[in-house]
């Protein structure tokens, strides 16, 4: 049995005669924007946000910022009203309660103008957090153009001076399918075949986006949404 809440109000009162509940117990019909629905005590009560998450009126749950974005409005229901972007050149993780979240990445290359041909520095170098700047040097024919570096799905390649890295990382790239060949990859990090591999390419010859990420012979293999053809996908 339960009795509606009055307009205005936002909690019902529930009732049993059973075994399982003998005494009544008031739940939440919605929260207030800035808030999300959990269970104290039996009851279903209203908790703040975590740091860097949002919610609107009526919704049960909260959700956090993507990476690269930093939270302005805690009370907002749409991604694009409660973040913000990093500016220009900065990253961020998910949930990045505000700008100072922001960071300045360790490496970062922008091939966007580049020469064919010739190695492309890294961006980052003066950054605080990098102790040895890494070069990339397009091969196989890799050719450079306005909108960034062309790849032919078959042999070209970028290959990035060999550096050691672990622990939390946070990788970002813009990249465009013209055409799916078989397991044409956006990046490969590893020291060839039954060595540690963080790997981001197609399934097969599909459009399917599929992440691997291994330490010696140990994989797991995580497939998601889509990359759009002759469209740039920020993944």
């Amino acid at each position: 049995n339960s009795v509606e809440p009055p307009i205005g109000e936002n909690t019902w009162t529930i009732w049993c005669a059973d075994q399982y509940l003998e005494e009544p117990v008031t739940i939440l019909a919605s929260c207030p924007g800035g808030e999300e629905s959990t269970i104290v005590d039996g009851n279903l009560v209203c908790v703040p946000c975590p740091s860097g998450s949002f919610s609107g009126a009526s919704l049960p749950t909260c959700s956090a910022c993507s990476a690269g974005k930093y939270l302005m409005s805690s009370t907002a229901s749409l991604e694009a009203e409660a973040c913000a972007q990093c500016p220009n050149g900065l990253i961020s993780f998910p949930g990045a309660a505000n700008s100072a979240f922001c960071i300045t990445p360790v490496h970062n290359w922008d091939f966007r103008g580049c020469s064919t041909g010739e190695d492309v520095g890294d961006s980052s170098e003066g950054s605080p957090l990098v102790t040895t700047p890494l070069v990339a040097s397009p091969s196989n024919g890799a050719a450079c153009n306005l909108d960034g570096i062309s790849l032919d799905g078959n042999d070209d390649f970028v290959n990035i001076t060999n550096w050691k890295w672990g622990g939390t990382t946070s990788i970002e790239v813009y990249v465009k399918y013209d055409k799916f060949n078989s397991l044409s990859r956006v990046f490969d990090f590893s020291s060839g075949a039954g060595s540690d591999i963080v790997l981001l390419r197609n399934l097969g010859a599909l459009s399917t986006i599929r992440w691997q990420v291994g330490q010696e012979s140990n994989y797991k293999d995580i497939t998601t949404s889509n990359f759009d053809s002759s469209t740039w996908t920020h993944v």
